[in-house]
């Protein structure tokens, strides 16, 4: 009898690791990713009480960073600095990669994740990219406290964001030029969408928005991952909304394309191999959009990941290209 009950569990244990793979190996790279995360808030810490400083030489000289994500500032095409700005009566981390020499467009990158976890260096890939200027921004909830809303208060942070750069101009004697380009990857494509549609500061200032891997129909998340409604519903447990359907709604970039500017451009951008947003959510957000008349592109990177790490070559292409 114990042995038919052994085998009888040992079957269900095996038929639930099958069918459960991708989730529990989505979920073993987000806790690793979570512990790299945590380790580089170190980056965005200022001590002497500034507002912003500029870290360029600290990049240079720490030993844990890849060789090719130092070579702009080493030769002196970049600088990096740090800043935190107030949004509301938050106080919020953000980083500048601006080029040393010549009058350059303006990418404003909005980061993955949330809270701590997706937390990515300053001088990381996207903030290299070629052309640009990109400024980017750590949203509420980590560093500096307060509560990441996952697309509540916190879409305050772009807009505040967009506010502050005449100090970032001030202080590295650039010009961040109109009209910016805005970068989403991930959830960060979420509250790009979110932001675009609530907030007519932002509508008025970006003319172009670029979703890689982009989260963006929430309910088709939920229903591929079970982490993700997990996390939603956590998110809405926490909140002042009664509804959940509500929430999810608010913050839904296809329930709120209708909001968009009929003017704006639209690209993006999904790497085939991704495990963790499916295609299915792009095709769902770019029928939204055609439905709207806006002008947008889909284009799927063969054999790239989440977040498109072995194919960034191709991401600046198609951006670049894109952007012509």
């Amino acid at each position: 009898m114990i042995k038919k009950i052994s085998a009888i569990l040992l079957i269900v244990i095996l038929i639930s690791s099958l069918f459960f793979r991708n989730t529990f190996f989505r979920l073993y790279d987000g806790f690793r990713s979570a512990q790299i995360s945590k380790e580089r808030e170190k980056y965005y810490v200022i001590k002497d009480g500034s507002q912003i400083t500029d870290i360029t030489e600290i990049l240079i000289s720490d030993k844990t960073i890849p060789a090719d994500l130092k070579q702009p500032l080493i030769s002196g095409e970049r600088r990096i600095v740090i800043f935190k700005y107030p949004s509301d009566s938050q106080i919020v981390a953000g980083y500048l990669s601006y080029l040393t020499k010549g009058t350059h467009p303006v990418m404003i990158f909005l980061r993955g994740g949330n809270g701590y976890y997706g937390i990515m260096r300053p001088n990381n890939r996207f903030s290299f990219l070629k052309g640009y200027n990109v400024v980017g921004t750590l949203y509420r909830g980590n560093i500096y406290g307060g509560q990441d809303e996952f697309g509540g208060a916190d879409i305050q942070d772009v807009e505040n964001l967009l506010k502050y750069f005449p100090k970032l101009e001030a202080f590295s004697h650039i010009k961040l030029p109109l009209p910016y380009v805005m970068m989403g990857g991930s959830r960060g494509a979420m509250e790009m969408f979110i932001s675009l549609s609530r907030s007519n500061y932002i509508k008025s200032r970006v003319n172009n928005a670029i979703s890689v891997s982009g989260n963006i129909d929430l309910n088709i998340s939920m229903k591929n991952r079970a982490e993700m409604r997990y996390l939603f519903e956590s998110q809405f447990k926490n909140s002042q909304s009664k509804s959940f359907e509500e929430w999810i709604k608010s913050r839904n970039p296809v329930d709120n394309a209708e909001n968009l500017s009929k003017s704006l451009k639209v690209l993006l951008i999904y790497g085939a191999a991704d495990n963790r947003v499916s295609l299915e959510e792009q095709q769902s957000f770019k029928r939204a959009l055609d439905k709207e008349g806006i002008v947008s592109q889909l284009i799927v990177v063969p054999g790239a990941n989440h977040g498109l790490d072995n194919n960034y070559k191709d991401l600046e292409r198609i951006v670049i290209n894109f952007m012509r």
